[in-house]
């Protein structure tokens, strides 16, 4: 009997003190649904209070203009999904190079680190210029457009813009440490359309002319700008900035999703004689000569490779070319650049050969050079009193 009520006893326990904690959650439920519509309801309220200046935000100081807001949309419409219609947007679309390459040798942190740099180096040429904005930076995708808030063709600014960046490779090699790392730019002259997106709240720009500057800029080469014919039609062909700019031929491309687009590629002028040898002595001693008589920089080249690219990336005054790297004749690579150039440039680069002729006399190889080169010069004697005379119809 003892045992019996004992039992009941703990029963009467348990019953009580589950029916305790029930009542206890149901009131804690219902207080948490009764907070939870109070702050539906502020956020509501607050979302709806927003006034302009605290919706718009930009990636760079957090905050945009008034004037620039009200050319894009209200407040009130943002929450509808608005969309503002921009006309005649100078839109510039960059990539970089070789950039998969680079990350897959690096660590996160180093590539992290490298793009924070990589991006102040174009906000420090983009901020030069009025209403040029960098919109988007994506991997190393960069989406760079001009005339959004004050209607104005901004493609000479762009232009220029290039120009800055693509004449500073040098300057992004050494951020990225690495001599292989290049650029390719698309330009192209269309209209967008701008809105907010939620969830994450953020700005955004669409539009079939942002399609054909990524495809302009997909299909330009290493070091080079791709500009539409669209984009031409509002440059003065006078215009100081295409002056800096060796113009390349005429291409008419299709484009999937966009059609065919009539473009030209733009080389940057370099005001430095080229000058590759694989004896860095003889560079450094053809540089001086080249500095005194002329007054005129170098860009010096060891290898075959470097030699070759930057030929392909740039426009030179002159070249001047030695025929043999170690024990590699150049002629094959020189064939190939020559083909290269008749493919995508209108001026073909001026060349002068530099090589050690035995006895004064031509072999058959020399004489397969005369094709490609616009001189040949014997190292020997004072070889370099004969080539100062040649480059003064150069320089």
């Amino acid at each position: 009997m003892k045992l019996i009520l004992k039992n009941l006893s703990c029963l009467y326990f348990f019953v009580k003190s589950f029916l305790i904690l029930k009542i206890y959650s149901t009131n804690e439920v219902k207080n948490y649904d009764n907070n939870l519509n109070i702050n539906k309801n502020d956020s509501s309220d607050y979302r709806d209070s927003l006034d302009e200046t605290q919706i718009y935000r930009s990636s760079e100081d957090n905050s945009i203009d008034d004037n620039r807001i009200d050319n894009i949309s209200s407040s009130k419409e943002l929450f509808e999904y608005a969309c503002t219609t921009h006309t005649n947007i100078s839109i510039c679309m960059i990539d970089i190079v070789g950039f998969s390459q680079w990350c897959s040798k690096q660590k996160p942190i180093d590539i992290f680190k490298t793009m924070t740099k990589y991006n102040a180096f174009l906000n420090s040429k983009i901020n030069e210029y009025e209403d040029i904005e960098k919109v988007e930076l994506v991997g190393d995708s960069v989406l760079i457009v001009g005339g959004l808030y004050t209607n104005d063709i901004k493609m000479n600014d762009m232009v220029c813009l290039c120009y800055d960046i693509l004449s500073n490779i040098k300057t992004l090699k050494i951020i990225f440490e690495d001599e292989t790392i290049s650029i390719r730019i698309g330009l192209h002259l269309g209209d967008v359309h701008s809105g907010f997106i939620r969830y994450p709240k953020k700005f955004q720009l669409f539009g079939n002319s942002i399609n054909v500057a990524s495809r302009l800029e997909s299909s330009s080469l290493p070091g080079v700008l791709h500009v539409s014919t669209k984009a031409l039609s509002v440059l003065n062909v006078k215009n100081d900035h295409l002056s800096n700019f060796n113009i390349g031929k005429t291409l008419n491309q299709k484009f999937k999703g966009v059609g065919i687009i009539v473009s030209k590629l733009y080389f940057v002028k370099v005001n430095k004689i080229h000058v590759a040898d694989d004896v860095l002595i003889t560079s450094k001693i053809i540089e001086h000569n080249l500095k005194k008589r002329f007054n005129i920089k170098s860009e010096i080249h060891t290898d075959v490779d470097s030699c070759f690219k930057s030929l392909k990336e740039k426009a030179y005054p002159c070249v001047i070319l030695d025929r043999y790297f170690d024990d590699f004749d150049i002629l094959q690579s020189l064939i190939e650049f020559r083909i290269w150039e008749s493919k995508y440039r209108t001026e073909p680069q001026k060349i002068i050969l530099i090589s050690s002729i035995d006895n004064g006399d031509f072999d058959e190889g020399f004489r397969n050079f005369e094709l490609y080169v616009d001189k040949i010069i014997d190292k020997k004697d004072n070889f370099l009193d004969t080539l100062l005379q040649n480059l003064d119809i150069y320089t």
